[in-house]
């Protein structure tokens, strides 16, 4: 097709997420992303690439939106494509049978690569990502990842990630991470136009731009667009956002006491044991708690 607007995690659900005000009727939002989306799509003459995550789960009571969907995105036309994510499949090997992306599937939407001369990941196959990276035999210029796969660097510090010694992509589209990245690591560009909708009260997500990218598969040109967005006061409860900034702040001193006994471990220490005896001390949200722990078990 030439030309593709390019767009990141919908995560379309029926439910108004906690942080965003009832007023916002969030259906309505997801629909009218969708509806922009196909509007810039035709005013370019292009196809659409999602990032993945289409659904913010794999089935159950999204069902409901699916005539809007097919509507919004005119699934019969064949020339949108669907990067299948975590959220959407059955388990991790991507079983997609009668999931809610399977019904999108029967109207239409595609989840095969459309790029002749790109590798496709879907977030089961994200580990060939690295493999195929670095294989220079690999004739393919441009990769669709739904994974975190930014190399460290000063703009991408918070991104969870393998660092690549030299990637043989030109350019590299990553779905998976809300937040927008555009940035070049020797000859790569690696591109996040970040999640189609604003989901969180966290001041990164709710302050972003909400953008899709306008790609070209043969020049490699790339145009970011905007959408257009609620003002953050009509949005979000803006109480959310001092409830995450505590949140923070209590993950931080949390894991700063985590890393604190990570010092002291040894052999013969059972790291479960040490959590469990650390948890039992500290009262701290479950969410922060998780992601902390993980984080904690990764470095240890």
């Amino acid at each position: 097709m030439g030309k593709w607007i390019v767009a990141g995690d919908p995560h379309a659900q029926l439910l108004t997420p906690v942080s965003r005000t009832e007023k916002d009727f969030f259906k309505e939002v997801v629909l009218d992303k969708f509806s922009q989306i196909r509007k810039i799509a035709d005013k370019h003459k292009a196809g659409i690439i999602d990032l993945g995550d289409f659904f913010s789960k794999a089935r159950g009571g999204i069902e409901l939106m699916h005539r809007g969907i097919n509507e919004a995105l005119r699934l019969k036309d064949g020339d949108v494509y669907d990067l299948p994510g975590n959220h959407t499949s059955n388990d991790t090997a991507g079983d997609l049978s009668d999931t809610s992306l399977d019904v999108m599937i029967a109207l239409g939407l595609k989840t095969n690569c459309p790029i002749k001369n790109a590798d496709w990941f879907p977030y089961h196959l994200r580990e060939q990502f690295k493999t195929k990276s670095q294989d220079k035999n690999n004739k393919a210029r441009i990769a669709f990842i739904h994974d975190y796969v930014v190399p460290y660097t000063n703009k991408t510090k918070y991104l969870v990630s393998e660092d690549l010694k030299e990637c043989v992509y030109d350019i590299v589209f990553a779905g998976h991470y809300h937040i927008p990245y555009d940035v070049q690591v020797g000859k790569t560009r690696y591109i996040n136009p970040g999640a189609m909708i604003r989901l969180t009260s966290d001041p990164a997500d709710m302050n972003r731009s909400v953008q899709v990218v306008l790609f070209d598969d043969q020049t490699l040109e790339v145009e970011f667009i905007p959408l257009e967005v609620s003002p953050v006061n009509i949005a979000f409860d803006l109480t959310k956002k001092i409830e995450t900034m505590q949140k923070e702040e209590m993950g931080a001193k949390f894991t700063e006491e985590l890393n604190a006994v990570r010092a002291k471990l040894n052999n013969e220490n059972d790291v479960w044991e040490i959590i469990e005896a650390k948890l039992a001390k500290t009262k701290i949200e479950n969410e922060v708690e998780y992601n902390t722990i993980m984080k904690f078990l990764r470095e240890v």
